[in-house]
């Protein structure tokens, strides 16, 4: 067993990843907030207080799902894969802990699926390992279910793995962390007909864009920039547009990157993804 003692305000506190402290099994399950995420701060347990150990020589870590090549639709159940491969290293037991997660805080839910080596921690937002797992054929792998809700697009999944020697100290091990940044289906578009022959261009952009489409009929409009963790970062538009759409805007104030463009009226929405460079 790993142990671990933490001293803080004159209290201890248990801060690690496969660690029995007093009544605590770690072993069990990992700590919440420890995979690296952005709500872990970017901590995870690889660090000197913690566990510690070698570099790494080998081992990796990959993130797999069942998500479409068109994206992830609302309000849909997921499975997601963490696997941890030993790479010709060795090891003794592995644990891990995983979120999914944008810039606004935890995205969808998280449940086992049924899987009995993986539990739910941290007030539901995170999935552990249901006790310390050994590697079989040079790997360790944990599913569970995602349940996309409204999550944005460029939600995150983040995971840790452990990957330790089982000698009862916590040198000697290696933390590694990955993420896997989720696409949205851009499928869910306004009203049948009610925009028609959406155009973006130049697209990657460096300085202006432009946008043309049709709108059929008259309608309150509104046409806004999202960055990719869903937050509202520029807006071009708002008013009624009626008929042929066509209009240029600056770029310049865009940090590089990719960006959602979003057209909305009372019939739903519209979007497109731009690169700024």
């Amino acid at each position: 067993m790993k142990k671990h003692l933490l001293l803080r305000n004159g209290f201890v506190a248990s801060a690690i990843l496969f660690a029995t402290i007093s009544a605590h099994t770690f072993s069990s399950q990992a700590p919440p907030n420890r995979n690296g995420s952005p709500a872990s701060n970017g901590v995870s347990c690889a660090n000197s207080s913690c566990h510690s150990g070698p570099g790494t020589s080998g081992q990796t870590v990959t993130i797999t799902s069942d998500i479409p090549a068109s994206g992830f639709e609302a309000n849909t159940d997921y499975n997601i894969t963490v696997t941890g491969s030993l790479g010709g290293a060795t090891a003794s037991t592995s644990g891990f802990e995983a979120s999914a997660e944008s810039g606004s805080g935890f995205e969808g839910s998280i449940s086992t699926g049924g899987a009995s080596n993986v539990k739910i921690v941290g007030m539901g937002n995170f999935a552990s390992h249901n006790g310390d797992q050994a590697f079989s054929g040079g790997t360790s792998a944990w599913s569970f279910k995602w349940n996309s809700g409204m999550a944005p697009d460029g939600t995150t999944i983040y995971a840790a793995v452990n990957f330790a020697n089982g000698d009862g100290g916590t040198s000697g091990d290696v933390v590694l962390t990955k993420s896997l940044q989720l696409t949205k289906s851009q499928n869910i578009s306004i009203e049948e007909n009610s925009v028609a022959n959406l155009n973006v261009f130049p697209n990657p952009t460096s300085g202006e864009l432009n946008v043309t489409f049709t709108n059929n009929g008259i309608s309150e409009s509104n046409i806004v920039v999202y960055d990719m963790q869903g937050r509202l970062v520029k807006e071009l538009f708002n008013g009624k547009i009626a008929g042929e759409f066509i209009d240029t805007y600056t770029t310049s104030d865009l940090s590089p990157g990719m960006y959602i463009l979003n057209i909305q009226n009372e019939k739903g929405f519209k979007q497109e993804r731009i690169i700024v460079q």
